[in-house]
């Protein structure tokens, strides 16, 4: 998949963030947000919305499933799948994670389900992107081949550097 903010119109509503809305993050990612910070919701799409701090992007949900940014992102809240500096190229040009580059570090990576949002690591380089994963980690091992994680966020993309 092209990534989700490569490129992005203008917004179409930027507001505070409830308290009601802090909750429902914090109950979804285990009290992620600071309930006496003031952090901006920003709508871009009816499908797609952005929270940011008074900084930087922290996370944007997409289909009602909340991501974390590259900036973000927390190892002790989403597992990792570890890929090789090959990665790169095809990913920033919107590629999917295939199985093969995923099987080639299956030791170093977390075992993953399908739905679940996961940062993709490059291997002595930190968190390149953020997806969701399309099957299990089982059902990986035994097709060999094929997408295993829809990407949505890269390094350096327009949300990574704040010009949304």
């Amino acid at each position: 998949m092209k990534g989700l903010f490569d490129k992005i119109g203008t917004k179409t509503c930027c507001s505070t963030m409830s308290k009601s809305d802090k909750k429902k993050y914090n109950v979804a990612m285990g009290n992620v947000l600071d309930m006496k910070t003031e952090y901006k919701m920003v709508q871009i799409t009816g499908k797609l919305k952005l929270i940011r701090d008074s900084e930087k992007f922290l996370f944007f949900e997409y289909y009602n499933r909340i991501y974390p940014t590259i900036q973000n992102f927390d190892k002790s809240l989403f597992k990792t799948v570890v890929l090789d500096e090959g990665a790169v190229g095809p990913l920033s040009r919107g590629a999917d994670v295939m199985a093969p580059g995923v099987i080639k570090y299956q030791n170093q990576s977390v075992h993953f389900k399908k739905d679940d949002v996961v940062g993709i690591e490059i291997l002595n380089q930190g968190i390149f992107a953020i997806g969701l994963c399309l099957i299990d980690f089982e059902e990986m091992l035994l097709k060999k081949e094929g997408p295993v994680i829809e990407v949505y966020h890269i390094k350096n993309d327009m949300l990574d550097q704040n010009l949304i």
